[in-house]
């Protein structure tokens, strides 16, 4: 196992403070394959003394796969940790894998105190433009990397080269590119996220994975959910970004539960 960005110590303190913790990544999604690793993510809020403090816990890593750079497999575990504050900080940005803590279903929940599902709770007011904007943000650059692989540019932390060898580009590019893009349509028009996806949805996207869909008719579908999206961003009823001063009486609401004040 190993510790990145942090000590064993540390991670004891921030796993015993928890106060949300859930499964994430393709499996919650529906699309996950036979050696997709389990990944997970959650919220802490350490003591009163570390968040005023001069170094505040921000967040960190764990791992089974024994190294930073070895592969995670079927078995392996990845557990990502955020302080309250960053994490709320990453959903006011609407930042998609973030997000998910918030929406995916209550069966991918390890763990929640009543601070966690208060958190849940208030997952409407990080339903904004903004989030929109980073789902298209985040498949278009999914995009890139896919385009990118089919020519033979291999990305800064891909991994995948057998995929590129057996189909001709990065399916698993493909898939997530894919994925943000209908789900930020679903966000933006009916402010929430199916998961896991729909069955025509899932089936469809492991279609795309497995190398099943041609390269040109994936590229086509990128491109008419980034269209739709864009529509969506500019036409919805919502504001554009969280609102400041409700996003302070949260951050507050949250820390000052989880210490019991």
């Amino acid at each position: 196992m190993t510790y990145l960005s942090t000590n064993e110590a540390v991670y004891q303190e921030a796993h015993n403070r928890l106060i949300l913790s859930c499964e994430v990544g393709s499996k919650v999604h529906g699309l996950g394959t036979p050696d997709s690793d389990t990944d997970l993510m959650g919220v802490t809020v350490m003591s009163m003394e570390d968040v005023l403090g001069l170094s505040p816990f921000q967040d960190l890593v764990w791992r089974s796969a024994d190294g930073p750079s070895v592969r995670s497999g079927a078995d392996d575990v990845e557990l990502i940790i955020y302080s309250m504050s960053k994490y709320l900080r990453l959903a006011a940005a609407g930042n998609p894998s973030i997000l998910m803590l918030l929406f995916a279903p209550s069966s991918a929940i390890r763990h929640c105190t009543p601070v966690g599902l208060e958190l849940r709770g208030h997952r409407g007011m990080f339903v904004t433009r903004n989030a929109g904007k980073k789902f298209l943000g985040y498949a278009r650059a999914q995009r890139t990397r896919m385009v990118d692989s089919k020519a033979g540019v291999r990305a800064p932390r891909s991994n995948r080269p057998e995929l590129v060898e057996l189909h001709g580009f990065d399916t698993k590019f493909a898939m997530h590119m894919l994925r943000l893009g209908m789900q930020g349509n679903e966000l933006m028009r009916w402010g929430d996220i199916e998961a896991p996806m729909d069955e025509a949805a899932r089936k469809y996207l492991l279609d795309v994975r497995a190398g099943r869909v041609p390269y040109e008719l994936v590229l086509e579908r990128a491109e008419e959910l980034e269209r739709d999206l864009a529509t969506a961003i500019d036409s919805v009823d919502l504001p554009d970004k969280v609102d400041e001063a409700e996003f302070g009486r949260l951050s507050r609401r949250l820390h000052s539960m989880a210490w019991g004040l």
